[in-house]
């Protein structure tokens, strides 16, 4: 009898755990490989709704997630599984899919007239658009290529998606083709990295002229375009002098133009490691790159951002700046925020410093004094080889969270690099790779955060692929000394 029960019991507890054994086999979902991103991103990247899919991720993730606190622990590297859609969510869940996040049938458009000197990037910030997200829905509806994105003349009459959320389900759609150079990312259609678009223009400032009237002379919006060209030019307020070199943007190439690319962040990505690819110089570009992503954080980049950079062209103007106190461009008179450019640093062949386990090198604090520069700081008062130079300078614009040294102040405080621990802020330390190891776990031991040092980190380990990281490697990190 007592067998007879027992038997049953389990036949009962088989059949219970039958739905089970296939829970989800009727939903789809997608396998995701974390990077650097938070899940935030990851859901945005692959078109899901947060707030609302975010209990599915957890249903079908149950050994990495038990609630959404553990979202904030994300690894790189990790596999985890995703709804696809939102409705398969909505299913996973067992509830219904809300009315806001239902798919439309066709996506909502409008029309707008193209006057004076419009840029489609220009068009897409007026109309409230992300240019990124929209480019290939406007090039489906108007069957346009990439040069007619640079080819607009006025009175054009170009038909838009309404909101960003219509320009995705015009650019999913099957109807019509979208033409020219574009990816699919999850059903979103972005920019190929490197498409041009739009133009960044110099015009060097005549006698009597102001940033108002170059812009009513370009047929540029100024309430629109000022802060974007003040940052762009390195200038402290609108006051220009005759001879400064601003930069107005443009649908067309001239001379001397740098040409705005677009480039789509893949997981690990930094802005500093980006422009390297590309060959633009960071440290000289800085303020064009801020002025052109006015709303990201460019020291904190997520997987799936679009950043708009600026390649080639002029390299004079733009408040740029080369190491040591050597600076080219910005204002060069007046209290528009001019200086006058030290003497060149000596020529010498700069190399990398080469990682090593343990202490490298150290940063501390040091109060300028009047005629400081970087080079005599680093190579006179602290004796670090002059090889290095350009190396130590980018490290510590990051760890200073500057653009350039090109206007240090008497009495300001700024990080060093030293080879003395003395007074020491942050020990540069050399970590050897051990199994399992990725960059946010070497940072976690290290007992600091990845996310806040990103930029630093890239710069103390130039050319090294975080995702590609093998035992025995060294990886360059800031510590508490």
């Amino acid at each position: 009898m007592t067998k007879r029960i027992i038997s049953l019991l389990l036949a009962v507890l088989m059949f219970a755990a039958l739905p089970m054994a296939g829970a989800f086999a009727d939903k789809e979902t997608v396998e995701y490989t974390i990077g650097t991103e938070t899940m935030k991103d990851i859901c945005k990247n692959n078109g899901l709704d947060y707030d609302f899919c975010k209990d599915a991720i957890i249903k079908l993730n149950p050994t990495k997630f038990t609630k959404e606190s553990d979202f904030s622990s994300l690894m790189v590297g990790w596999k985890i599984k995703l709804p696809k859609t939102n409705q398969d969510a909505a299913d996973i869940l067992g509830v219904a899919l809300p009315d806001k996040l239902k798919p439309k049938a066709a996506g909502d458009t409008q029309i707008y007239t193209v006057v004076k000197n419009d840029t489609l990037i220009g068009i897409c910030n007026k109309l409230k658009l992300d240019y990124g997200k929209c480019k290939a829905a406007i090039m489906k509806l108007n069957g346009w290529s990439d040069y007619n994105l640079l080819t607009l003349h006025v009175g054009d009459k170009v038909k838009l998606p309404k909101s960003d959320a219509d320009a995705a389900v015009i650019a999913a759609s099957a109807t019509g083709t979208a033409t020219g150079t574009t990816t699919a990312t999850g059903g979103i259609f972005l920019p190929t990295d490197g498409a041009v678009a739009a133009y960044m223009v110099p015009h060097v400032v005549k006698t009597g002229e102001t940033l108002y009237g170059i812009c009513v002379e370009n047929g540029i919006d100024f309430n629109k375009y000022i802060n974007l060209i003040m940052k762009a030019s390195g200038l402290k307020s609108a006051t220009i002098y005759t001879g400064d070199i601003v930069f107005i943007p443009s649908a067309s190439a001239t001379s001397g133009a740098t040409s705005v690319i677009t480039h789509i962040v893949k997981g690990g990505e930094t802005v500093y490691g980006i422009c390297q690819t590309y060959g633009i110089d960071f440290n000289a570009r800085y303020n064009m790159i801020v002025a052109l992503n006015p709303n990201k954080n460019i020291n904190n980049i997520h997987s799936g951002d679009v950043l708009y950079l600026p390649k080639g062209g002029t390299t004079t103007g733009g408040g740029t700046a080369t190491g040591g106190g050597t600076a080219t461009g910005g204002s060069s008179g007046g209290p528009g925020g001019g200086y006058t450019p030290a003497a060149a640093d000596p020529a010498v062949t700069q190399k990398n410093l080469t990682a090593k386990e343990g202490a490298m090198y150290y940063l501390k604090e040091y109060t300028v004094a009047t005629d400081d520069t970087v080079y005599n700081l680093l190579t006179k008062k602290e004796s670090l080889d002059s090889q290095y130079f350009n190396y130590y300078v980018n490290v510590m614009l990051a760890a200073n969270a500057r653009a350039s040294f090109s206007n240090l102040k008497s009495g300001e405080k700024i990080l060093i690099a030293s080879a003395s621990s003395a007074g020491a802020k942050v020990a540069v330390t050399g970590v050897k790779v051990k199994t399992g190891d990725t960059v946010i776990k070497m940072c976690t031991a290290a007992g600091i955060s990845y996310d806040d040092n990103a930029n630093l980190i890239a710069k103390l380990n130039p050319g090294v692929n975080f995702n590609n990281l093998k035992v025995g490697d060294i990886v360059v990190l800031p510590k508490k000394p």
